[in-house]
C-alpha cells in the first residue's frame, strides 16, 4: 500500500489542481478562502486499501485529496456525512471497489472504474468525469451532480428520474433485485412507498469485511469476462470489417495506411482508421480517441480490429490497443478476461460501424455532385478550348492596345513553360481556374507581343471594364518586356488573373496574390510583396529589389540580387556549389529573413503585431499607388551597424554564464516551430552560436576562432535526408544575404539562451519562503527554533540525501563538497513543529547562488518546467550521508541478515526502530552509526510532512565552493 502523501497547506499545491474545480475556482474568487486549508497531497500515483472520506487517514482536518497520477482504491471510497466531506481530485485516472459518496466535489482528470457499485448521493456532491466511467452498478441520488465527458458503461443505471426528465422513486424491485439488503430501508416518507438507499454502521462493516454490495444472485452476472468476450465475438465480425473497407469512401478517399492524409478521418474526438488489403500484414480498422496523459499532455489511444488468418486458413479478429501515439508505443493484446477493455472496443466499433457508412453515403452524394459539376466544367472548358482562334481582335484599356487570344492560344504559348521548383509544366497553374466557367461572357487572355510600357497595371482597373469589353480577362501575357511606371497590382488574394512576362519586367512597386505569376528574364523594382499562400512568383532570372516580402507566398528566383528579405521561410534561391570531384550542383535553397519590416519600411507601413515583422497591409499598398518610396535607408544601415561591437558581449552573455559555461555544447529545441538553437565550445579553439531549421533544411551560425580573433559568418544548407550539403561563409562586415540572415537570427539565439538561463535559474533555485528563512533563520516568524543535529563525517566529498530506510544505496550527488566534519542543522517550523528543511553547513560564508543537487546522470537541460531531481520518501525520513557512510549502512544491513536469518525482517525493524521508536512516539532525528569501531554516520531526520518527493540543493560562494547543502521538506 503505498500512502505516501504530504499534507500542505492549500496555498503550495493550488497550482496544481485543475483551473475549473470547485476548489481553486471559490478560492480565486473569495480571496484565498481555502489558502490555509490541510490537503493530503500524492506526487504520484498511489494504491490505498479504504478511503474514508469522512475522516481520511484518520485525520479530521483534510479539507482535500490531490492525487497527482493515478488513484487504486482497492476496498472502497466511503463517507456517510453527505453534507460536507473531504474533497477528492485525481489527475489520472481512478479505479475502486466500491463507491458510496456525496458531500463533496469528485474531480477525476481520467477514467473512473468501479467494480461493483457507484453511488452519489445529495445535491452537496458533484461528480466530474474527464474520460469514461465504468462501473456494475451506478446510482445518483437526491439530484447528485454528475458531469462525465467520455462515455458511461454500467450493468444496470439507479436513477430518480425517468427517460422524459422528469422526477420519479427509486424501483424498489430493481434495488431488491442489484443490491443487497443492508443497503436500503423502507421509505419513511408517507406520501412514499418503496424503498430507499442507506449507507450507515452496517454497510460499513459489509465493506471493512470485504463483503459484495449486491445481490448474491446478480453478482455473478456483472462480471462475466466469458461472457463479454462472447459479446465481442457477437458483434465484431470478419463481415462487417470487410463490408466497411469495401466502401467506396474507404476504397477511394482512405485508400493509404501510411499516409497521414488519407489513412483515415477524425469525427469529433475519434478518429477512424483503415487499413485495405495488401497494405500491411493484414486488412484492419483503427478507432482512436483523444485522452490525456498522467502528466497532463495530450494524446491518442487507439483500438486496432485486425483480420487474421489461423493456421487453417480461417479469417478471425485479432483485437488489441494502443496506450499513445506514435511508432514508438506498442499495441498490446486485448485478453478475454479484460472486461473493461472488451466494453469499450465493443463500443468503440458499433460507432465506427454505424457512422461510417453514414458518411459514405454522404461521400457518394457530394461525389456525384461533384462529378456533375466536373463534367459541366470539362464541358466550358471543351467550348472555351474549342473557340476558334482570334487572329486580328484587339482591345484598348487605359490607352494600350492589347491583342485579344484565346485560352487555347494562350496554352500553345505557355505549353514549354516549366516549374523550376516543382518541375512540372507552369500552364498548368496558369490556366487552372478559367473564370467562373460562365458560358454566357467568354474568357480571354489580354496578349502583347511587343516591348510593353504602362503607367500602372492595376487588375482591379482592368476587370471594372469587363462589362465594357465583353468578356473576362482570364490573364495576361507579355511576349518581350515589361515596364510599368508606377505600380502593378493583383486585386484579391483569393484569385488574381495570372500574369507571364518572357522578357524583363520593370515596375517601381509590385504586389502579387491569386494566382501564378512568372518572369522569364530579370525582375527590378524597388519593392516586392507577395501574400498569400494562393500564389507564387517564379523569376528565371535575376531579382533586383530594394525589399522583399514574402509572406506565406511562395517565391522561386533563380538569381537572388537583394538582401533586404522579409519572409516566413517562402523565398527559394538557386544554389550552386562543388562537389568534391570539382563538378558543380545546383540545389533550390530557402533564403532566410534579413529584416523585420520596421528595420527598412517607413513607420507608418509597420503593423506593430508580431514584433513589426509585418507590413500593414492596406498602407503599403495605398504607398504603392502614391508613388511613395517605402523604404527608410538610413533605418536599414543603422539595423546592424553596431553588430561587431555588440557580438562580444553576446557570445560572453552566453559563453560567460556559469551555467553554461559546464557544457561544451548545449541544444534548445522548440517543438512549436522546429527550430533547433545551439552553441558549441571546443576551448581556447573555437566557440559558435547558431540556429537550424529543419524544416527548411538550413542552418545558420556564428563562429569565432580565439586564436586568430576571427569572426566568421556560415549559413548551411542540407539536403532533406538531413546531410550537410554545402556552407556559405562570409565575413562580418559583409552584406550579402546569408551574412544578414545571420545576424538577424544570432540576437534570437541569444535571447533564447538568456531565457534558457532564466529557467534553469528558476529551477534551480529553493523557493522564495524557504530562501528568507535561510537567510533569517531563528528570526523568521515561520522558524519555532534550529537544532544542531551532530556533525556528519565527510571523507569523500560525495554526499547521499536519500530515505535509508528503503533506498540507501542510492547514488551520491555529482558535485563533490568540502572533506572533514560539518554540522548538520534542522529548521522546525513554528505551526506544525516538523522539520521544514535540514542544512547541512560546509562554511559560514554567504550563499552566492544555489543550484539543483543531481545525480551523475541527470542534466538540468532534461527537465520540463515544474519539474525537479530529488529522492522520494516512503518510511517518513530523509538523510545526508557521506558515500562511504552508505557503503559501511549497506554492509552492516547485510551482516544483520546474515546473523539474523528468517529472524530478519529489515533494516529499519532490526535496527533503526530502537534507534528511532519511544513510549511518546517516534524521535524527530537520529544518528546511525553503521560501525562503532569507525567513524562513519549518518544524519537522520524526519520528513517535514512525511512521505512525499523532496528535492536538495547546493548554496555556493562568489568561487562556486560549496557551503550549503539543503534538502526543502515543503514544509513553509
Amino acid at each position: 500500500m503505498n500512502r505516501s502523501y504530504q499534507i500542505l497547506p492549500f496555498s503550495q499545491v493550488k497550482e496544481n489542481l485543475p483551473k475549473d474545480c470547485w476548489a481553486y475556482s471559490r478560492n480565486e474568487s473569495n480571496k484565498g478562502e481555502f489558502e490555509e486549508e490541510l490537503v493530503a497531497y500524492f506526487s504520484t500515483d498511489a494504491w490505498l486499501d479504504k478511503l474514508n472520506l469522512d475522516m481520511p487517514f484518520e485525520m479530521d482536518n483534510i479539507f482535500l485529496i490531490l492525487v497527482d497520477g493515478n488513484l487504486s482504491v482497492h476496498n472502497y471510497i466511503y463517507n456517510k456525512n453527505t453534507d460536507g466531506a473531504t474533497g477528492l481530485i485525481v489527475k489520472g485516472n481512478l479505479t475502486a471497489g466500491n463507491m458510496l459518496v456525496g458531500g463533496q466535489e469528485i474531480y477525476i482528470t481520467g477514467n473512473l472504474a468501479v467494480n461493483e457499485l457507484f453511488w452519489g448521493d445529495y445535491n452537496h456532491g458533484d461528480l466530474r468525469v474527464g474520460g469514461d466511467v465504468n462501473a456494475a452498478i451506478f446510482a445518483a441520488t437526491d439530484e447528485y451532480h454528475v458531469s462525465i465527458t467520455g462515455t458511461q458503461y454500467s450493468k444496470h443505471h439507479l436513477s430518480e428520474w425517468d427517460e422524459d426528465g422528469d422526477w420519479k422513486q427509486l424501483d424498489s424491485g430493481d434495488i431488491e433485485q442489484w443490491l443487497c439488503a443492508e443497503l436500503y430501508v423502507e421509505d419513511e416518507d408517507e406520501d412514499e412507498e418503496g424503498f430507499r438507499l442507506t449507507r450507515g454502521r452496517e454497510v460499513l462493516d459489509k465493506l471493512d469485511s470485504g463483503q459484495s454490495l449486491l445481490n448474491p444472485l446478480m453478482t455473478a452476472s456483472v462480471e462475466p469476462p466469458q461472457e463479454e468476450w462472447g459479446r465481442f465475438r457477437e458483434r465484431v465480425t470478419v463481415e462487417k470489417i470487410e463490408e466497411i473497407l469495401s466502401l467506396p469512401i474507404v476504397q477511394e478517399k482512405y485508400n493509404d495506411y501510411y499516409d497521414l492524409d488519407r489513412n483515415g478521418y477524425w469525427f469529433g474526438k475519434l478518429f477512424f482508421g483503415f487499413r485495405l488489403p495488401g497494405q500491411g500484414k493484414c486488412p484492419r480498422v483503427d478507432v482512436g480517441k483523444e485522452i490525456v496523459q498522467h502528466q497532463g499532455e495530450e494524446d491518442f489511444c487507439f483500438f486496432h480490429y485486425e483480420v487474421l488468418l489461423d493456421e487453417q486458413g480461417q479469417k478471425y479478429i485479432g483485437l488489441s490497443f494502443q496506450a499513445g501515439n506514435g511508432y514508438e508505443q506498442q499495441s498490446e493484446q486485448i485478453m478475454p478476461d479484460d472486461t473493461d477493455k472488451l466494453k469499450k472496443a465493443i463500443f468503440y466499433f458499433e460507432k465506427l460501424a454505424q457512422i461510417v457508412p453514414i458518411h459514405n453515403k454522404k461521400y457518394i452524394e457530394d461525389k456525384n455532385e461533384l462529378e456533375a459539376i466536373a463534367a459541366e466544367k470539362e464541358l466550358v472548358i471543351q467550348t472555351l478550348m474549342n473557340q476558334e482562334d482570334l487572329l486580328d481582335q484587339t482591345c484598348e484599356l487605359f490607352g494600350h492596345t492589347f491583342r485579344i487570344i484565346t485560352l487555347k492560344q494562350a496554352e500553345q504559348l505557355l505549353h514549354e513553360l516549366i516549374h523550376p521548383g516543382e518541375n512540372r509544366k507552369l500552364y498548368y497553374s496558369i490556366l487552372a481556374n478559367y473564370g467562373s466557367y460562365d458560358t454566357d461572357r467568354p474568357a480571354y487572355f489580354l496578349l502583347m507581343e511587343e516591348d510593353a510600357h504602362l503607367t500602372h497595371l492595376d487588375m482591379e482597373q482592368f476587370a471594372d471594364c469587363e462589362e465594357r469589353i465583353g468578356f473576362r480577362i482570364e490573364g495576361y501575357i507579355f511576349m518581350s518586356h515589361l515596364t510599368v511606371d508606377q505600380y502593378m497590382m493583383a486585386y484579391d488574394t483569393d484569385y488574381s488573373p495570372p500574369l507571364v512576362v518572357f522578357g524583363n519586367l520593370q515596375a517601381k512597386h509590385i504586389f502579387l496574390s491569386g494566382h501564378s505569376f512568372y518572369v522569364g528574364g530579370n525582375l527590378q523594382c524597388e519593392c516586392l510583396y507577395g501574400f498569400y499562400n494562393h500564389g507564387e512568383l517564379i523569376v528565371s532570372g535575376q531579382l533586383e529589389a530594394g525589399v522583399v516580402i514574402a509572406r506565406d507566398f511562395q517565391m522561386w528566383i533563380n538569381q537572388i540580387r537583394s538582401n533586404v528579405l522579409i519572409a516566413d521561410n517562402c523565398i527559394h534561391g538557386m544554389t550552386v556549389f562543388e562537389n568534391e570531384d570539382n563538378t558543380y550542383e545546383r540545389m533550390w535553397t530557402v533564403y532566410p529573413s534579413t529584416f523585420r519590416s520596421k528595420d527598412v519600411l517607413q513607420e507608418e507601413l509597420v503593423d506593430p503585431d508580431h514584433d513589426g515583422c509585418w507590413p500593414n497591409e492596406q498602407m503599403l499598398l495605398k504607398a504603392f499607388i502614391d508613388g511613395k518610396t517605402v523604404t527608410d535607408e538610413a533605418k536599414r544601415k543603422q539595423k546592424y551597424a553596431s553588430f561587431p561591437e555588440e557580438l562580444s558581449d553576446k557570445f560572453q552573455e552566453v559563453f560567460g554564464d556559469p551555467i553554461f559555461q559546464k557544457e561544451t555544447s548545449y541544444t534548445i529545441a522548440q517543438k512549436e516551430t522546429a527550430n533547433v538553437f545551439f552553441y558549441h565550445s571546443n576551448g581556447d579553439e573555437w566557440k559558435q552560436i547558431g540556429y537550424t531549421n529543419f524544416i527548411h533544411h538550413y542552418g545558420l551560425r556564428i563562429v569565432w576562432y580565439a586564436r586568430q580573433n576571427r569572426w566568421q559568418l556560415i549559413q548551411d544548407m542540407y539536403a532533406e535526408d538531413g546531410d550537410l550539403v554545402c556552407m556559405f561563409p562570409s565575413e562580418l562586415e559583409d552584406e550579402y544575404a546569408p551574412s544578414l540572415a545571420v545576424k538577424y537570427w544570432i540576437p534570437e539565439a541569444v535571447q533564447v539562451f538568456k531565457a534558457e538561463r532564466r529557467r534553469l535559474e528558476q529551477m534551480n533555485q529553493p523557493q522564495d519562503d524557504l530562501l528568507s528563512v535561510l537567510v533569517e533563520k531563528e528570526n523568521h516568524p515561520a522558524i519555532d527554533r534550529i537544532v544542531k543535529a551532530l556533525d556528519l563525517y565527510i571523507p569523500t566529498g560525495t554526499i547521499v540525501a536519500t530515505d535509508p530506510v528503503v533506498s540507501m544505496e542510492r547514488s551520491g550527488f555529482k558535485r563533490q563538497t568540502p572533506i572533514g566534519t560539518f554540522p548538520v542543522y534542522l529548521y522546525f517550523d513554528h505551526q506544525y513543529d516538523r522539520v521544514a528543511c535540514a542544512e547541512l553547513r560546509f562554511s559560514e560564508e554567504e550563499v552566492h547562488t544555489w543550484e539543483m543537487a543531481l545525480l551523475p546522470e541527470q542534466e538540468m537541460k532534461e527537465l520540463q518546467d515544474g519539474e525537479a531531481y530529488g529522492y522520494l520518501v516512503d518510511s517518513g525520513y530523509g538523510c545526508f550521508m557521506d558515500a562511504d557512510s552508505a557503503k559501511s549502512m549497506i554492509q552492516h544491513e547485510q551482516l544483520l541478515e546474515k546473523q539474523l536469518g528468517h529472524d530478519f525482517i529489515s533494516y529499519y525493524d532490526n535496527f533503526l526502530s530502537d534507534l528511532l521508536e519511544t513510549k511518546d512516539g517516534n524521535l524527530d532525528y537520529g544518528e546511525i552509526v553503521p560501525d562503532p569501531q569507525k567513524p562513519h554516520n549518518v544524519a537522520l531526520f524526519s520528513s517535514g510532512w512525511g512521505d512525499g518527493f523532496y528535492v536538495s540543493y547546493f548554496g555556493l560562494n562568489k568561487e562556486g565552493e560549496v557551503v550549503r547543502l539543503v534538502t526543502d521538506f515543503g514544509v513553509i
